[in-house]
């Protein structure tokens, strides 16, 4: 295991990843791991890059559960020696002699000749195909990997990544509560400055340049909505088309991102005074969330959180229009991660999850509308820490 350039963390801490991935492997009895997806190649293997974004590149990693030291790094050659990571067997698709952009050059084969070079031509590999997992590889290398690999026992690692991710170190929730605490400031402050006229663009551009102001590294997910009939444009992008009035409720969602992770923080105000019934919706959905967090702690269902919330609303008399079967999720180097916090998940939570809280109302009325607070908390031995409020 080489020495890390420009990484996110210390050796150590990837050191630690890797023991927790292969007591993971053990129990699930693979051999191997086929590595695309970004985020598990930036948290296991420490290796990220600008181009990952391009869809004309392709990145694999392989790595070995009895020796990973022999894991090995598929990747194209204009990525230099991937100095941010601690892979020492870095191989490229093409040596500099055809065109990079073009995805056409990363012969998928040269895994398959790998993964025989070690004695694993029938061995049981684990790859990204299962629920918050994305083969990060085009259809037709997947296929030829496939064919290829024949012999091999290929079966679905998503629950080895969820084991290990969903519980984040101390250094991790340490980006998390720096990232959130970024997030939070911007967002509040964007709640003071408010004036009639202004865009949900304008508003989102001037929370970006404040959280970049205040040390984010990354733009990550950020809903910026006026009025009650914002929630009509709930998953899409600001428009400067909407203009803010007095007397409009603004709903801000999401956050920034640091080293990778996101932060997920949703706050809601005023231009002017909200009616009582509206008043009365957001106290309501505020009242949820401190209840949720109370409740919150190892060994408790996601689905008693979602039940807490829900009793909550339903005593104020809105469990009828409650948004959502879910009021919350994990969130680290995805804003959305495993567990979700729904009325049907009945899985435990562990000490060190992450979780962003959000119960929320939404009144398809004209005069309320959505609401919802959200924050982001750990999962201690003693409850839960609330990150950056």
């Amino acid at each position: 295991m080489k020495a890390i350039k420009y990484s996110d963390f210390e050796l150590s801490e990837y050191q630690s990843r890797i023991e927790r991935v292969q007591e993971a492997m053990a129990q699930a009895g693979l051999e191997a791991l086929i590595v695309t997806e970004p985020t598990n190649l930036r948290y296991l293997l420490g290796f990220q890059n600008l181009l990952q974004l391009s869809a004309t590149r392709t990145f694999v990693g392989l790595f070995l559960r009895k020796a990973p030291e022999e894991s090995t790094l598929f990747i194209p050659h204009d990525c230099q020696d991937a100095p941010q990571s601690w892979v020492e067997n870095v191989t490229f698709w093409s040596e500099g002699q055809e065109p990079p952009f073009d995805d056409r050059r990363a012969d998928i084969g040269m895994v398959a000749q790998r993964i025989d070079g070690l004695g694993l031509r029938q061995g049981r590999i684990g790859l990204e195909l299962g629920p918050g997992t994305r083969f990060g590889v085009p259809v037709v290398q997947f296929d030829r990997l496939r064919s290829l690999l024949a012999e091999a026992d290929l079966v679905d690692a998503s629950e080895v990544w969820w084991s290990v991710r969903q519980v984040k170190s101390e250094a991790e929730i340490e980006v998390l509560r720096r990232v959130a605490s970024i997030s939070l400031k911007a967002i509040n402050r964007a709640l003071t400055s408010l004036r009639e006229g202004m865009t949900e663009r304008e508003l989102y551009r001037e929370i970006y340049a404040d959280m970049f102001g205040g040390g984010a590294d990354g733009q990550g997910f950020l809903g910026v909505l006026f009025g009650s009939e914002g929630w009509r444009r709930a998953n899409m992008a600001p428009t400067d088309e909407r203009r803010l009035q007095t007397g409009e409720w603004v709903y801000l969602d999401g956050g920034a991102m640091l080293q990778g992770y996101s932060a997920d923080i949703c706050r809601m105000g005023v231009l002017g005074e909200g009616n009582k019934q509206q008043m009365a919706v957001f106290e309501a959905v505020q009242e949820a969330q401190e209840a949720m967090i109370a409740a919150i702690a190892p060994g408790v269902a996601c689905s008693e959180i979602y039940r807490t919330g829900r009793e909550v609303l339903a005593e104020k008399g809105w469990s009828k229009i409650i948004g959502s079967l879910s009021m919350g999720h994990a969130i680290g180097l995805n804003i959305h991660e495993m567990p979700d916090i729904n009325l049907h998940n009945d899985e435990p939570l562990r000490e060190g999850m992450v979780l962003a809280i959000e119960p929320w109302v939404l009144d398809r009325s004209s005069s309320v509308g959505l609401f919802n607070v959200e924050d982001m908390v750990v999962v201690r031995s003693d409850g839960a820490e609330v990150l950056g409020k």
